[in-house]
């Protein structure tokens, strides 16, 4: 029986890897002698399907292993130490990529320290290989920050990646080669052993379209009593209609995200969730949790549903996506399906009428929000009253664009109890930037021609201030909701210690104010400094024909505090 080793972390990952490489079926492992690649020897032969082969020569190594491979139809693995030992594998790789024979090479390294100080036995290996030729991926030295699961996903990635070519994967180990220690930390030991001895599945990756076969496991999948419905990002023009109709279909759970564009068409009443940034959603699901998670469309806002998924690599995740991204922060897709979100919905609504999942014991999550919602309306502007205003008072003939930061993660936390609101929602979640959100704003409506309105805080506004000279004279029905907290007023927000200096250079605390431009501009910038005067400017904005402001002012220290207070409500 195979063990995992986890004496120190340079072992531990080596496990890892080799263990990874051998349920995917590469189980030969054609290793020369060193000190450096000791800790992939030691995986290697504690490895019950692991098979050794021997050898001092690297370059007949390199040849014997691409024979193996000739015979084996699995590429053979290569394993060797550090320095001149993996350049001598080069004319069996040339030989491999002009045969469309796949080749994997294991290679130990120093530490970066020690390759850019030149010390004995270094040299660039990471990009040895032309990478024409060989696809070449440098792993980071060992470190907790990766989890198991990430790591063990990114091997097979690059796996799928080149199955018909070689493949060249750079490991520097630091510190301890042999069974001296320090241990890792329990935590991750328990993550490791969790993962070891199962291949990372990545299934249906290269599906067209639903088969019976995939029909049949998906069955198996949805027999389970408890399941979660998740809908990420979805792109603003995807055809939404067939995932209206299976959110209707699915009688359980389920967590809208606020990019999805269907979030504020599903209340709690229908068994939505608010976020998972909710503490006491997040608590309520952790002790109850699904036995599987349907997530269609691209990533989510919400940073601790991705923790959720990271504590709980049990659950059966299955993501439908069309994204060439491997949009997969949590390393925790069990399957991944490359059908557009609308197609497999409509596909699965003619299969199963009905698609029930127990309720994961959530009932109280509406008292919560209640409560929530009675502390917002009694006290001053905040983040969370600008949300709540304005969706419950959206105009039915609008656009909603969502800037980043604070503003996102607002409109994401939003959960209405009953009653339906058809808005299409925009944002940039990409690489999530503050920057050039009133040019996207105003590029979206002057080609829809649909009345948009722009929520974005005072440091968006600041990045792209020449826009608004692009609304002087025009008459793009964009409206613009700037909110002035004087800073980066998410920073306040994080739990950061530190000098004062510090928290200022992150906040950049200002006294700029946007209303005065109106003389510049020749534009309609209203005022609020309270919540009378909002709800008196907004109405305005959303009778205006065409662009218009409001400048809003909230104090950051009561918003804080409100937020503070937000999270003392506990099922």
């Amino acid at each position: 029986m195979s063990e995992i080793l986890v004496e120190n972390l340079n072992r531990l990952w080596a496990s890892l890897i080799v263990d990874e490489l051998c349920q995917q079926g590469h189980i030969n492992f054609v290793v020369s002698p060193g000190m450096r690649n000791a800790p992939l020897l030691a995986a290697i032969i504690d490895h019950s399907k692991a098979v050794l082969f021997n050898g001092v020569d690297e370059r007949a190594q390199a040849y014997r292993a691409l024979g193996q491979t000739k015979a084996a139809g699995k590429a053979s693995v290569l394993v060797c130490t550090s320095g001149t030992a993996v350049a001598n594998y080069y004319p069996a790789l040339l030989e491999a990529h002009q045969s469309n024979h796949p080749l994997i090479v294991l290679s130990a390294d120093r530490p970066p320290e020690m390759v850019w100080g030149h010390a004995n036995q270094c040299l660039p290996q990471q990009q040895l290989f032309n990478s024409d030729l060989v696809a070449n991926f440098n792993l980071p030295v060992p470190t907790e920050e990766i989890l198991p699961n990430m790591l063990r996903r990114q091997i097979v990635s690059l796996l799928n990646a080149n199955r018909q070519s070689p493949l060249h994967i750079n490991l520097p180990f630091r510190g301890s080669l042999d069974a001296n220690g320090p241990a890792p930390s329990k935590s991750y030991i328990d993550l490791a052993e969790k993962s070891f001895g199962q291949a990372s599945q990545l299934e249906f990756s290269c599906l067209k379209e639903l088969t019976s076969e995939s029909i049949e496991k998906l069955k198996s999948i949805f027999s389970n009593e408890r399941g979660l419905l998740v809908v990420g990002s979805l792109l603003p023009w995807q055809e939404k209609t067939p995932l209206e109709n299976f959110c209707q279909q699915f009688k359980g759970p389920k967590y809208l995200d606020v990019e999805s564009g269907l979030k504020y068409q599903f209340p709690l009443s229908s068994g939505s969730l608010p976020t998972f940034d909710h503490a006491e959603v997040f608590n309520a699901i952790d002790k109850n949790p699904p036995q599987y998670i349907l997530h269609l469309g691209g990533k989510c806002v919400s940073k601790h549903y991705y923790r959720f998924l990271e504590e709980h690599p049990e659950i059966t995740l299955i993501s439908v996506n069309t994204s060439s991204l491997r949009e997969d922060p949590s390393a925790g897709v069990n399957f991944h399906i490359p059908l557009a979100p609308s197609t497999f919905c409509a596909a699965l609504s003619a299969t199963f009428k009905e698609l029930n999942s127990k309720d994961l014991g959530l009932e109280e999550v509406s008292k919560a929000v209640e409560k929530k919602q009675q502390i917002i309306e009694n006290s001053p502007a905040s983040y969370p009253y600008l949300t709540k205003y304005i969706i419950e008072n959206f105009p039915t003939d609008h656009d909603l664009y969502i800037a980043n930061s604070t503003v996102i993660r607002s409109f994401d936390s939003y959960a209405h109890q009953d009653g339906q609101k058809n808005i299409k929602t925009l944002a940039h979640r990409g690489v999530s930037g503050i920057e050039g959100l009133i040019s996207a704003a105003f590029g979206y409506a002057e080609i829809s021609k649909r009345p948009t309105l722009l929520v974005l805080g005072d440091l968006s506004a600041l990045h792209d201030l020449s826009a608004l000279h692009q609304l002087t004279n025009s008459k793009v029905p964009l409206k613009v909701i700037i909110v002035n907290n004087s800073g980066g007023g998410i920073f306040s927000l994080l739990p950061i210690e530190g000098k004062s200096e510090l928290k200022e250079a992150m906040i950049m605390p200002h006294n700029i104010k946007f209303s005065p431009m109106r003389e510049v501009l020749g534009l309609d910038i209203l005022e609020a400094q309270n919540k009378l005067s909002f709800e008196s400017g907004f109405l305005k904005l959303a009778r205006s024909v065409g662009p218009a402001i409001i400048e809003v002012f909230l104090d950051n220290e009561v918003n804080c505090q409100i937020y503070r207070q937000l999270k003392t409500v506990e099922l």
